[in-house]
């Protein structure tokens, strides 16, 4: 038996066009290698199940077998979880990979159809990997302006300049689009502006976009907590944090759209995964204490790991997708291309080549914090709110927990092994058929 609970749509192109995949045994591993974006499918033949996922497991595909249901897969943890299914019998199908389960004789096999490159150490020429870059960015908009050209654009911008290049280039192939812009509102102010959303709130008509603030402080984050956990699928402080910022976001994008006169889809582009791309992250200072530290490795081995954890958590595509909404991360079609930038990279530089005259050059001396943050001196926002009430690390790990019905947060170390979940196996096939 076979029962899928998905129900993030998959966002997948190839070649010239999108590529709506329903059936991962129509194409090769070959051809699944050359489809960039997201899916997570399962196709039954006769009594064998295939299930494939995308390279950077952006969407989730999680496994689990019940002796009453057999094969159970799902987007979301909690659509397993809530049938009855305990989480230490749930797996997940590896970024990259697909899995042919054989209902019969219990056989689990898995074929890797793609491996993250290496970042090359060697001297490479930074201009023709630019350029390379540039065109897929290009390609990429092209593409979802023949797709989606009637659909409304929402483009969150946090100020850096990530999403900045994202809403520039949302500005050249769109006609209807708005920035939204998340920003902490102290206790009693009644607007407040973080240094993030000052910059973005300025940007957005010099590209001639519309503009939305979205402002939360104790209470609204608070409120939204359980949900980043649900839907963000992860504990670890970073990816709640950051799926925080998105719950409020689409909260009132959803809200918004919901009130609008017409009934037109709504597409959310984001800047994220750049950061994991270039390993443009730097830790955080509180209270004498470093938050958001990266795993202790060499540059070239860095890149490759942050990536290869984009599979676990869920802080985007989760969050957006449990409203209904469409997001697509531009990024994800040029992440091969930018491996090929040795380290150090100029993250200012490489925007530069990318956005050629898009961004106003002001929009390059922007200090960029992170929305979850606040402020310059990190006294104000997500962060602080949480580590003040005592929201920290081990507390977040035990809501998840609490959250998902998962009695002993030990399981966690079970289920997840370096940062991702463990892949199906016929050990967990002959565990529960007996």
């Amino acid at each position: 038996m076979f029962e899928s609970l998905l129900r993030v749509p998959n966002l997948c192109w190839q070649d010239d066009r999108f590529n709506a995949i329903d059936d991962p045994t129509v194409a090769t591993a070959h051809g699944l290698a050359n489809v960039n974006g997201r899916f997570a499918v399962a196709h039954q033949d006769e009594d064998t199940i295939v299930l494939a996922r995308d390279k950077l497991g952006l969407n989730k595909l999680f496994v689990a077998i019940d002796p009453a249901r057999g094969l159970v897969i799902a987007n979301y943890l909690t659509d397993l979880l809530r049938t009855g299914i305990g989480f230490d019998a749930i797996s997940a199908v590896p970024a990259g990979a697909t899995v042919h389960v054989d209902l019969t004789h219990g056989a689990v096999i898995t074929d890797r159809f793609y491996q993250l490159p290496h970042v090359l150490e060697e001297h490479q020429p930074h201009a023709s990997v630019f350029a390379r870059a540039k065109q897929e960015l290009v390609s990429t908009f092209e593409l979802l302006a023949a797709d989606f050209a009637n659909a409304k654009i929402v483009v969150c911008l946090s100020g850096g300049l990530d999403s900045a290049l994202i809403a520039a280039l949302a500005a050249r192939y769109f006609t209807d689009v708005t920035a939204y812009t998340y920003t902490y509102t102290s206790t009693g102010a009644a607007k407040s502006l973080s240094h993030d959303a000052l910059a973005a709130e300025q940007l957005a008509p010099a590209l001639g976009l519309a503009f939305r603030l979205v402002s939360a402080g104790e209470d609204g984050v608070l409120a939204v907590l359980p949900g980043a956990l649900r839907h963000g699928q992860d504990w670890r402080d970073f990816n709640v944090h950051c799926a925080i910022v998105n719950e409020l976001l689409a909260d009132a994008i959803a809200s918004d759209m919901a009130q609008a006169s017409d009934a037109r889809p709504v597409v959310v582009l984001t800047g994220d995964l750049m950061n994991e791309i270039v390993a443009d992250y730097s830790p955080v200072a509180y209270q004498g204490n470093d938050y958001y530290l990266l795993p202790d490795l060499p540059p070239a081995r860095l890149r490759p790991a942050l990536l290869n954890g984009i599979q676990t958590g869920d802080r985007e595509i989760g969050v957006f997708s449990s409203r209904g909404l469409t997001v697509a991360q531009p990024y994800a079609h040029i992440f091969e291309t930018l491996l090929q930038l040795p380290d150090p990279i100029d993250k200012i530089n490489l925007i530069r080549a990318l956005a050629g005259d898009l961004l106003p050059p002001w929009a390059y001396q922007n200090t960029k914090i992170r929305a979850q943050i606040g402020d310059l001196s990190a006294q104000e926002g997500i962060l602080p709110l949480l580590i003040n009430s005592g929201r920290d690390s081990r507390w977040l790990r035990s809501a998840f927990c609490r959250e998902l019905g998962i009695p002993n947060p030990d399981v966690l170390r079970t289920v997840t092994r370096a940062g991702t979940y463990r892949p199906p196996t016929e050990h967990l096939w002959s565990a529960h058929e007996h």
